[in-house]
């Protein structure tokens, strides 16, 4: 009794195609509190897919991937 559901829905870090693939990805929990995310950050790139075999192979493209954004300045 009393209790209040407080909904954090604004996203103050990530752009506006984070938050959209995010949406569509946890849409279908069906355990989910239904809200609605938002930023008001702009577009920001385009989310890029990517498959690898295990979180092995995940963490080493992460890593890969921040490295050559680190020699590319």
């Amino acid at each position: 009794p009393g209790t209040k559901i407080v909904k954090l829905e604004q996203n103050y870090r990530s752009t506006k195609n984070i938050i959209t693939a995010a949406q569509h990805v946890i849409q279908n929990n069906s355990q989910r509190h239904d809200k609605t995310l938002f930023t008001e950050n702009p577009e920001g790139e385009k989310v890029k897919i990517v498959e690898v075999e295990n979180e092995y192979d995940e963490s080493k493209f992460v890593a890969d991937k921040i490295a050559a954004l680190r020699n590319n300045g």
